[in-house]
């Protein structure tokens, strides 16, 4: 609570001050805390108190917050958690205009005024937007499968990275293997004909 009231100040005998002051209007359930609070507040007898209780009640709360929050869930839902705020603020938009003429998005299709031409290019789009992500979530599960992968494309280009290392290790583990056995091969024939050469002598 320290750094919400100036460093000078004795919030605990402000509040100690506060229980005990009598002069003090009883607060009763259903009256207005904001109201309330102000009428303390110009007393002019509790500025450190006055200062932690305007920061407290500038908090949003109550129904028009959890309303909100219900709003938002009814657009960013887990396939658009990435969504701009500017794109959302646009969505919220749309909706409380059409929500304030009692309206809902289809009936505003079927307006006269309506180019007819833009609608239809608007479909258009949307299907063939449509059908590009289904492409591409195709491609991606191919590559997942392909690599072993199921998680994003970047995982799956990860795992085909680690093949590829995978298999140029496999590659240079038998290269090795094979210069090994030349190697002892050679070594022994090189032995084989030292023997013979001490044998002849």
């Amino acid at each position: 609570m320290k750094h919400l009231v100036p460093l000078e100040s004795e919030i605990t005998q402000e509040i100690i001050r506060y229980n005990v002051d009598p002069n003090l209007a009883k607060y009763e359930d259903g009256d207005d805390i904001v109201k309330w609070w102000a009428h303390v507040m110009s007393l002019g007898k509790y500025p450190a108190l006055s200062q932690v209780i305007r920061r407290a009640l500038s908090i949003f709360h109550g129904p028009l917050v959890e309303s909100s929050f219900s709003l938002m869930g009814d657009v960013i839902d887990a396939k658009r958690s990435s969504m701009k705020i500017s794109t959302f603020d646009a969505v919220q938009t749309v909706k409380y205009v059409l929500r304030s003429r009692g309206k809902t998005g289809i009936s505003m299709f079927k307006r006269a005024d309506i180019d007819k031409t833009l609608c239809q290019n608007i479909r258009v789009a949307g299907r063939r937007d449509k059908t590009d992500r289904e492409k591409r979530m195709e491609a991606k599960q191919k590559r997942q499968v392909e690599y072993g992968c199921s998680a994003t494309c970047e995982s799956a280009e990860k795992a085909k990275t680690t093949a590829l290392a995978e298999e140029r290790q496999t590659r240079l583990k038998h290269v090795d293997k094979k210069i090994n056995a030349a190697r002892r091969k050679a070594l022994d024939t090189l032995q084989e004909v030292a023997r013979k050469k001490r044998k002849l002598e």
